[in-house]
């Protein structure tokens, strides 16, 4: 065998073989929506296994500020929260930054009681959020905002990642959702 054929098959051989190490990755969840289904699937099927990253995908919950917390500390390397969380902590100083969005608009809706007619009715009313400081706190005071309502004019409470069942026990009048 000529010392070409043998260095292209040396060659060939070790451009396909495997990675010899994987690189472990936490990547942590704020929520549990839709729009994070890229990566548990991605997690399942092993699709980032064949670029040599071993994916560990917790759920960290709470919203972006406990995200933001979670990757500050580097419990997580990665984390998949609304964009809200990523451009305060780097408005505060945090060395953070946006690598990708799969969602090009906002994703939030109010539900409410069937007695909420209309938006201006919110007044005096007790509504739920995921977390103080979360996507779905920012999208309720630009709400506000827009219909000439100022957040002192209700309660707004944080209620934690399963805000349908504070509605169902009535401790808040209306919410923000995903």
């Amino acid at each position: 065998m000529s010392k070409a054929a043998f260095g292209l098959i040396l060659g060939l051989f070790l451009w396909h073989s495997p990675a010899h190490g994987v690189d472990k990755v936490r990547i942590g969840l704020s929520a549990l929506s839709p729009t994070n289904w890229a990566i548990w699937l991605a997690e399942d099927f092993g699709l980032l296994k064949k670029y040599g990253i071993e994916p560990e995908v917790v759920y960290i919950g709470g919203g972006a500020t406990r995200g933001i917390n979670a990757l500050a500390s580097n419990e997580v390397q990665f984390m998949a929260i609304g964009g809200v969380g990523a451009i305060n902590a780097a408005l505060r100083g945090l060395d953070v930054v946006m690598v990708a969005s799969n969602v090009n608009l906002g994703t939030q809706r109010i539900i409410s009681n069937p007695g909420l007619k209309n938006l201006k009715e919110l007044k005096g009313k007790r509504v739920g959020v995921s977390a103080f400081g979360s996507n779905t706190h920012t999208t309720l005071l630009m709400v506000l905002k827009r219909w000439s309502l100022r957040p002192e004019e209700l309660t707004v409470l944080q209620v934690g990642p399963p805000r349908q069942c504070s509605l169902v026990y009535r401790r808040a009048g209306s919410m923000r959702r995903w």
